[in-house]
C-alpha cells in the first residue's frame, strides 16, 4: 500500500503542524492572562485558575492528541 505525498501531508504534516500551533497558542494565551492579572492586582488578590487559563489548558490538551485523533478517523474513512 503506497501512500502519495499528498496522503502523507494530510496525515503527517498538516495534523502536527495544527496540534503545535494550537499548543502555542494555548500556552501563550495562559501565560499573558496569568501575566496581565499579576500586573492589576497584588500578589493576595491573584486567581490563577481563570476561564482563559482553562481555555489555554483545554487548547494545549487538544493540540497534544490531535494528531493521533487526525490519524485514526482518517484511516477509519478509507
Amino acid at each position: 500500500m503506497e501512500y502519495s505525498m499528498m496522503d502523507k501531508i494530510l496525515n503527517v504534516i498538516v495534523p502536527n503542524l495544527i496540534g503545535f500551533c494550537l499548543m502555542v497558542a494555548g500556552w501563550y494565551l495562559s501565560i499573558v492572562d496569568v501575566g496581565i492579572r499579576t500586573r492589576i492586582k497584588t500578589y493576595q488578590e491573584i486567581e490563577y485558575v481563570t476561564f482563559l487559563t482553562i481555555v489555554g489548558l483545554v487548547m494545549i490538551l487538544v493540540g497534544a492528541y490531535l494528531p493521533r485523533l487526525w490519524s485514526k478517523i482518517r484511516n477509519r474513512q478509507k
